[in-house]
């Protein structure tokens, strides 16, 4: 019998470079011979990708800014017998108000900014539509994150609150009809909760935080969603613990929201399974 040999575990960093938003949209910069993925060791993700994007364009720190952390995802290489962990990051960049232009590195031999929906039409690294959808968001939560981002100093119930605002907020602007089935919707929901907790809410280390209103609510719409692995009796047993179980409809998360934020922001150390929970084959 041939036994498999044990896949190794690498991390590797994956940037796109944007420009500011216009009534266009955004573009992205697509460089040939593309280097943007490196692997990181001792560095986090994103003190590694930023390390990398400045190395490789000649900018400077103030010249780029952080724009999105994106779901880290994984791709199996069997020639390598390696498991790639893929952590993708959007920066950006304004030339306009900088002054300055990128400077290609030697290896790069030049670059050209595109829009999104026009990568399939060039030769690019594997797995960069992959790493744009995680990335690159709507104006409407763009602006929401950019305003909620502006807020960090408020209070922690403050801050909840105002994250439950965003994602009602996006949830009302969908169209009856705007989804082909319950799980887009929730696949849609996630992404968005993912990113006001990732990229507009700041990370608390300890004590009360506002991510967890974010995670239970979403936590209380997959328990009344029939999505593809569904909802067990006992995870609905702990969903009515954590005192979340009277939300029924999404409309009604901004009254729950107010009169029980104290206890939404509580409960820290369930963090991990929660997120684990709402998160999963994200």
């Amino acid at each position: 019998m041939l036994l498999r040999r044990k896949l190794r575990n690498r991390g590797v960093v994956s940037s796109v470079i944007c420009t500011p938003r216009t009534p266009d949209g955004v573009r992205i910069a697509l460089f040939k011979r593309n280097l943007e993925t490196s692997y990181y060791a001792d560095q986090n993700p994103e003190a590694a990708a930023s390390r990398e994007i400045l190395e490789e364009t000649g900018l400077g720190k103030d010249d780029v800014k952080l724009l999105t952390r994106g779901a880290p995802y994984q791709l199996e290489d069997k020639e390598l017998n390696t498991l790639w962990t893929i952590h993708p990051f959007a920066w950006q960049f304004d030339e306009n108000a900088s002054g300055k232009t990128i400077t290609l590195d030697r290896e790069h031999e030049k670059y050209v900014f595109i829009s999104p929906k026009d990568v399939k039409t060039y030769d690019h690294v594997p797995q960069l539509d992959l790493a744009l959808k995680r990335v690159l968001i709507s104006p409407m939560l763009e602006e929401g994150l950019a305003a909620l981002s502006a807020k960090h100093s408020e209070g922690t119930q403050v801050l909840a609150v105002e994250a439950l605002t965003l994602l009602l907020n996006i949830v009302e602007y969908w169209q009856v009809g705007f989804f082909g089935s319950k799980k887009e919707f929730w696949d849609e929901l996630r992404w968005v909760g993912w990113h006001i907790m990732k990229n507009g809410l700041p990370a608390v280390g300890k004590g009360p935080d506002p991510s967890l209103a974010i995670l239970k609510v979403l936590l209380a719409v997959q328990a009344r969603l029939t999505v593809p692995g569904g909802v067990s009796r006992h995870l609905v047993h702990k969903l009515e613990r954590l005192q979340i179980f009277t939300i029924d409809e999404i409309a009604l998360m901004m009254d729950f929201a107010r009169t029980r934020s104290d206890k939404l922001v509580k409960v820290p150390h369930r963090k991990k399974w929660l997120e684990k929970t709402v998160f999963s084959e994200l």
